[in-house]
């Protein structure tokens, strides 16, 4: 992530001396914290992202810009990744819990959107905005097979005997172009001329949908929903 942010400032700081300096245009870099909601929370946990933008204002109060962002999430809620299955032992049902251990999922997104921002407050130290987006997303969704989910019933039993609650379940792949909207605030902080700092959050929808895995108790998910913490640097030109 801290490769990605560098990678973003070094390309503002090419790009801004090659404006005129009207104080009407700018260029942002930030790097976000994602946290998915709903049933994408199901399947990943939190993750990384970096975005560059670059931005006119049009008035007093609004600023319209585009925006390229980037993310993946990688990291398996393993909290969520389980079967339950009844299993017929000693004469008797009992349901059995099995973790779905091995398994890799990944979705990775990259987006172009066109924003707006509208300005709240603004004093020489600092200023309040909010803002909303509506954008073009390209993603690509990855989810490995598995050969075989086995539980041991001795505990049951009192005998050791292993039993397959699952076998043979092919691996899934999608790819797939969705809109997405975000609406959110930010807090800037003007550090120096043109030099400022920002603070934002937001919530961000992509209407993608995931296939659900019924052999492995995994949902569908209809839509990406997530919330971004994010950070960065805006310079005016």
């Amino acid at each position: 992530m801290r490769k990605t942010i560098l990678l973003l400032v070094s390309l503002l700081t090419l790009v801004c001396p090659l404006m005129a300096q009207t104080g009407k245009y700018f260029a942002n870099a930030e790097g976000a914290v994602i946290t998915p909601l709903g049933t994408l929370a199901d399947r990943f946990k939190n993750t990384a992202s970096g975005s560059i933008s670059f931005g006119y204002k049009t008035s007093e109060n609004w600023i319209w810009f585009g925006k390229l962002e980037y993310f993946k999430f990688d990291k398996i809620n393993e909290d969520k990744m389980y079967i339950d299955s009844k299993v017929l032992v000693s004469g008797s049902n009992v349901i059995y819990r099995a973790p779905l251990t091995g398994i890799k999922m990944d979705l990775t997104v990259a987006g172009l959107s066109a924003n707006a921002k509208y300005n709240l407050v603004r004093t020489k130290l600092f200023e309040t905005n909010v803002d909303l987006g509506f954008g073009i997303y390209r993603w690509l969704n990855h989810r490995s097979g598995l050969d075989s989910v086995t539980i041991d019933t001795s505990y049951t039993s009192g005998v050791h005997k292993y039993h397959n609650l699952l076998k043979d379940v092919p691996p899934s792949h999608q790819q797939d172009w969705s809109g997405g909207f975000n609406l959110g605030a930010e807090l800037v902080f003007h550090i120096i001329d043109p030099i400022s700092i920002t603070i934002a959050g937001n919530y961000k929808n992509i209407i993608g949908e995931l296939w659900p895995a019924l052999a492995l108790d995994i949902e569908n998910t209809s839509s990406f929903q997530m919330v971004e913490y994010k950070a960065g640097i805006r310079i005016k030109f």
